[in-house]
């Protein structure tokens, strides 16, 4: 050791520099190896596996969506399957014009009434593009979603103001030769985030069948 030190001492600084440095990150890389070695991995708990797999504006897609909504019933339309809050009423119809509908209803815990619309038209009578410039023709604002793996379109916006306002969130798609449509409507003077939470949740259990 007495020796190294003397002869560390006869160097010159540029090479007093290069022998720190490589002392230096020899013993931070021992360090690290140690470290590694002896550090257990962390497990990630199961429900949390999925969370940052989901960009902001993706919707996350549950067959029915058990761990968070067990006792939510469901119902099978054409082509899909959605799951719905117990207290909402879903009514089955036939668009006069062609193609099928589902009619949700129900009244937020804050006391306002809201429905939720699903139709599915055929693509051929009904183009995706025709009815999205129904929304865009509104002013709503428009943005990209994914529901089933699928791109979507999302509009929403309101029409009128103060308490007679029609706050409305349409979800547009198609699939395999139909056009599917989502709207989430209810009158208020602005968005009520307890309707517009549980609209979410409804629409993280839609899956294409």
């Amino acid at each position: 050791m007495d020796k190294f030190i003397e002869s560390f001492s006869k160097k010159t600084s540029a090479q007093k520099i290069i022998i720190t440095i490589l002392i230096t990150g020899g013993l931070l890389f021992v360090m690290g190896v140690t470290y590694f070695l002896t550090t257990p991995p962390v497990k990630k708990p199961d429900n949390l596996q999925n969370v940052n797999q989901t960009s902001p504006t993706q919707v996350p897609v549950s067959a029915g969506n058990e761990s968070t909504t067990p006792a939510w019933p469901f119902y099978k339309g054409d082509g899909y399957q959605i799951s719905y809050p117990p207290d909402l009423i879903a009514k089955p119809g036939v668009i006069s014009t062609g193609g099928t509908a589902l009619l949700l209803s129900g009244k937020s815990s804050n006391g306002v009434d809201y429905t939720i619309e699903i139709q599915i038209t055929s693509s051929s009578a009904t183009p995706v593009e025709n009815v999205s410039n129904v929304f865009r023709g509104l002013g709503y604002q428009e943005s990209q979603i994914i529901i089933s793996n699928l791109d979507a379109r999302k509009f929403s916006g309101h029409i009128g103001d103060g308490l007679s306002a029609l706050q409305e969130t349409a979800i547009i798609f198609e699939n395999r030769g139909k056009v599917y449509k989502i709207q989430l409507g209810y009158t208020s003077s602005e968005k009520n985030d307890l309707i517009e939470q549980t609209f979410m949740n409804i629409l993280s259990t839609f899956k294409l069948i």
